[in-house]
């Protein structure tokens, strides 16, 4: 068997990975050339060997052609270098990950403007809208995708956000509820004091239950109209409700478990509302449309049930019953 030269090895892992001779070099803090006299018969300092199999994601003997086939667990990688660090970091960490994820995800190969698209998004920098003379005018996040799902990533320091939708089987359609289920949603949070009382009770600690009384003097709404907007977002399924007694007269509790849902919609709800002049950044190689079909086609899942609706079957979607009137 013929021997291959450690530099023969680097050049064939290197395109095999996707790297110029350049971003090599720069990883491991040394020229292009130096790269380039690697790969035409030179050998690179033993110190530099370690940072160039990580870069490679190959072991040290790979680089010798003792053991092409490894590959390090790169999710075992990831969780103990985030693990590691301190609580307050590890959200920060886990976005920068990400990002490299949604890149690797978008390349796409045989296709010439791939590398225009990579530079460009390497070129993006993080932008402080809070500094910013005009935030509307400040990009904030970048919209990513291909025929395989969609993805966002935002880039301003202030509010650093990731989400990957893959389409899966049956494309985005077949995960979504009837059009007409979104407008009863819609419907429901377009009525007067829905929205409020909802916010309100999102700002609340998880679990923390309160009464139509104590909703109805923070939003300064009469205790009727209180009790008839929850009881509303009860049989919605949208908030929780449970009876409790005392001595003078049986009432209802409310609050919520899930104190992270209501901000998460509202803030993807906002990708979509584009103020006068505010710059939009895409990278989009897509062929097919963003939704393939009717929304609910093929779903599993395609009606909302609610209270209101259908209260014999809802029974059947019930996972817990920590009272009668739980969700």
């Amino acid at each position: 068997m013929e021997k291959t030269s450690i530099g023969e090895m680097i050049s064939r892992l290197r395109k095999k990975a996707g790297f110029t001779q350049e971003e090599l070099g720069k990883a491991v803090g040394v020229s292009t050339q130096a790269v380039s006299r690697w790969e035409c018969g030179g050998t690179p300092d033993i110190e530099l060997l370690p940072a160039i199999a990580d870069k490679l994601s190959v072991s040290i003997d790979t680089l010798f052609g003792r053991d092409e086939t490894f590959l390090p667990d790169v999710g075992e990688l990831l969780y103990r270098a985030i693990r590691q660090l301190p609580e307050e970091k590890r959200m920060e960490k886990a976005l920068e990950y990400v990002w490299i994820l949604q890149r690797a995800v978008l390349a796409t190969n045989n296709i010439p403007a791939e590398k225009t698209v990579t530079d460009m998004l390497t070129a993006i920098t993080e932008s402080d809208r809070s500094n910013h003379p005009n935030p509307y005018r400040a990009p904030w996040y970048i919209a990513l995708g291909n025929d395989y799902g969609s993805m966002y990533y935002g880039i301003a320091s202030d509010m650093r956000f990731a989400l990957l939708l893959p389409s899966g089987p049956g494309g985005i359609a077949a995960k979504l509820k009837y059009t007409e289920e979104y407008r009863r949603l819609f419907a429901l949070l377009a009525k007067p004091g829905y929205l409020d009382m909802l916010i309100d009770i999102y700002r609340r600690p998880p679990g923390q239950s309160f009464t139509d009384r104590s909703a109805a003097a923070r939003l300064n709404i009469s205790v009727e109209e209180a009790r008839a907007i929850l009881d509303d977002l009860y049989n919605h399924c949208l908030v929780k409700r449970s009876q409790v007694s005392d001595d003078k007269e049986d009432l209802y509790v409310y609050g919520t478990e899930n104190t992270g849902q209501l901000g998460v919609f509202l803030f993807m709800c906002q990708l979509m509302m584009h103020s006068n002049h505010e710059p939009h950044m895409l990278a989009e190689l897509c062929n097919k449309p963003g939704i393939n079909d009717v929304p609910g086609t093929n779903a599993l899942t395609p009606e909302w049930i609610t209270k209101d609706k259908d209260s014999t079957s809802r029974k059947a979607y019930r996972i817990t019953t920590s009272s009668d009137d739980d969700y």
